[in-house]
């Protein structure tokens, strides 16, 4: 009997709630962006400004990946 390797992939990602856990992730990091955007505002040491400014610019591009693979695994679900 062959594995249906998709059909089982999808089953474990709709029962894993997986879209939910990268939803929550995705939260994370924007407040995480709001706390080094303050960071970055508030900050009057130069070195300190700067090390923020990078957090923040870390905590984008986490957003940015954690969306593409949500889009990624809901085109997925979505198939069928």
């Amino acid at each position: 009997m062959a594995i249906d390797r998709e059909k089982n992939k999808k089953l474990l990602v709709k029962d894993d709630g997986l879209l939910e856990i990268i939803k929550f992730a995705i939260d994370m990091e924007r407040d995480a962006q709001d706390l080094y955007d303050d960071g970055y505002r508030y900050a009057k040491n130069p070195t300190a400004k700067e090390m923020f400014r990078l957090l923040l610019d870390e905590e984008i591009a986490h957003e940015k990946n954690l969306e593409k693979i949500y889009k990624e695994i809901h085109d997925f679900l979505s198939l069928s």
